[in-house]
């Protein structure tokens, strides 16, 4: 017998030979009882000879002998008949009844979760071997003792849900975190009133399954996602998903704050909705190459409307969300606020319009000075000229007008002439 299940009751009879020999007894009394009474009626009535009486009263006497040693063969006969096959189905019974402890047995001690069964006093009566090695311990030195020799600390946590689940006489699951020799561990324990052939309960129970992984797991999974999520909140660009229909199904609270535009009453509607009207078909046909997958991803500077009535400038960073199937559901990305990039760029830009235009005057301004001073330099030449054909000296003197080796005399007459 395996150690870890309490000894297997004997099944109950279905039948006691003691009822079937008083079945064939009373048979047999109230055949006996007619014949003697109903024969006897009849020789009197029929017969009125004492001799023949005799000898009719012998006959029947012999034949009741015959018939109810056939009568008493057949119920004999009837009752082994009855006996024997009561005594296979029994034993048919019994075979698969330890068929189903030993299949039972089998299932118990190969699970990977610790499977147990206390009675009303909190005793282990049950203990399989992964609850063996759960706890470190035998289990023939678990059973007959209660949670105090395994999980001290735990041990009045332990009773008190023992005597609720009988109390409340169904079965309950929960988290259950308990000390063991290798650490503290987090099991799902399902637990439920045990109960006799009668109905009657007689204690509780168990099964628990060690969730310690999982748990460190979903405790690293909500950290991940609370740091993403305070990320995501606090970023100052906008985070986004649409779906295949181009409506928000993300949006991260950057959008009100750079729209204007409640993130409730955003979720659901078409992102087209708040691009300025002048540039939708412009938007349309830059986002045109991504849905038809010439690119994996699109950037482009685009106006988006605000709610207070003007617009902002956003830079717009998107990507094509695919299913498994490698089909389209939405687009995620980034909306970049800047506006305030853009009113520089524009600053600039009249800045530098201004001082083109500044420098186109000065360029004519210099043009006509230049041009002015060339008509003086020429009416000086002029002068020069006539005073040295009057005989008179130059006035005026253009020396620096002539290059190096010109041969100009300082009056201002060539060389030689």
């Amino acid at each position: 017998m395996p150690e870890s299940q309490a000894p297997i009751a004997p099944a109950s009879q279905n039948g006691t030979p003691s009822g079937g020999i008083l079945g064939v007894v009373l048979s047999y009394a109230a055949f006996a009882g007619l014949w003697i009474l109903v024969s006897d009626l009849a020789v009197e009535w029929l017969l009125h000879d004492p001799a023949l009486i005799i000898l009719v009263s012998t006959l029947k006497g012999w034949l009741f002998v015959a018939v109810t040693s056939l009568l008493l063969y057949g119920l004999i006969k009837r009752l082994v008949v009855q006996l024997t096959e009561a005594g296979q189905r029994e034993a048919m019974a019994r075979d698969e009844h330890r068929h189903s402890m030993g299949m039972l047995s089998a299932i118990v001690d190969s699970s990977s979760d610790a499977i147990f069964a206390e009675d009303v006093e909190g005793r282990y009566i049950l203990f399989n071997q992964a609850a063996s090695q759960f706890v470190g311990k035998p289990i023939g030195d678990v059973l007959g003792q209660d949670d105090r020799a395994l999980f001290p600390e735990q041990a009045e946590m332990l009773a008190a849900i023992r005597r609720q689940v009988i109390d409340e006489n169904r079965v309950s699951t929960r988290d259950e975190k308990v000390d063991t020799p290798s650490g503290e561990k987090v099991f799902l324990a399902t637990k439920g009133p045990l109960r006799d052939a009668e109905g009657k309960v007689m204690g509780i129970f168990g099964v628990s399954r060690d969730i310690t992984d999982q748990k460190r797991a979903d405790l690293a999974l909500r950290e991940s996602e609370a740091r993403y999520r305070t990320v995501v909140e606090h970023v100052k660009e906008v985070i986004f998903q649409t779906d295949a229909q181009g409506l928000w199904t993300f949006l991260n609270p950057a959008w009100t704050e750079i729209t204007g535009f409640p993130l409730e009453e955003s979720l659901g509607t078409l992102f087209l909705d708040y691009v300025h009207p002048d540039d939708r078909q412009r938007n349309a046909e830059l986002f045109e190459p991504l849905i038809q997958r010439r690119k994996d991803y699109c950037r482009h500077e685009i106006r988006y409307l605000h709610k207070d009535g003007g617009y902002r400038w956003i830079e717009v960073y998107a990507r094509l969300t695919l299913d498994e199937a490698g089909g389209i559901v939405g687009t995620s990305g980034t909306l970049n606020d800047i506006s305030a990039r853009k009113l520089a760029e524009e600053a600039l830009y009249r800045q530098a319009e201004e001082l083109r235009g500044r420098n186109r005057e000065l360029e004519r301004f210099n043009r006509a000075m230049v041009g002015r001073e060339m008509d003086m330099i020429a009416l000086k030449q002029r002068i020069n000229e006539l005073s040295l054909d009057l005989g008179r000296p130059a006035p005026f003197a253009l020396a620096f007008l002539d290059g190096p080796g010109s041969g100009a005399s300082p009056d201002g007459k060539e060389a030689g002439r």
